[in-house]
């Protein structure tokens, strides 16, 4: 039983990781900037996708999330942006842009900055694309 559980285990971990490394083709507007917020002692996060700027998809971003401490902690023009969290409360972000960017890229660069921090399991809790195309949480 407990072989069978673990089993188990794995294969839907598996499969949650398999949903944020979709392999589909995504054409992203290069004119497009999204941002992700984060507020590090609430564990709340707020994001944006499809504006003209910078400036304004962190406001919109930070906007949405609901927290006195809450800071842009990722922003991407043309691509992907990704938050992580690891079990003890470190976190990640980071963005993949330009033509060839993946959504992989970005959580992979956001886990490897997690990383320097911990050695605690750590779980992607968001990935965005700059337009909007692709939001997984």
């Amino acid at each position: 039983m407990r072989r069978f559980a673990t089993t188990l285990t794995a294969l839907l971990l598996v499969s949650a990781l398999a949903s944020f490394a979709e392999a589909r083709d995504i054409e992203i507007d290069s004119g497009s900037y999204g941002a992700i917020a984060y507020s590090p002692s609430t564990g709340t996060y707020g994001y944006s996708h499809n504006f003209r700027s910078r400036r304004s998809a962190e406001q919109a971003a930070l906007g949405y999330c609901d927290a006195d401490d809450a800071r842009v902690v990722a922003w991407v023009n043309f691509g992907f942006a990704a938050l992580v969290k690891a079990d003890d409360g470190s976190w990640g972000a980071a963005a993949s842009y330009g033509e060839g960017s993946t959504n992989l890229e970005a959580i992979n660069r956001a886990r490897r900055a997690c990383r320097e921090h911990t050695d605690s399991p750590i779980r992607t809790v968001l990935v965005i694309s700059s337009d909007g195309q692709y939001v997984a949480k």
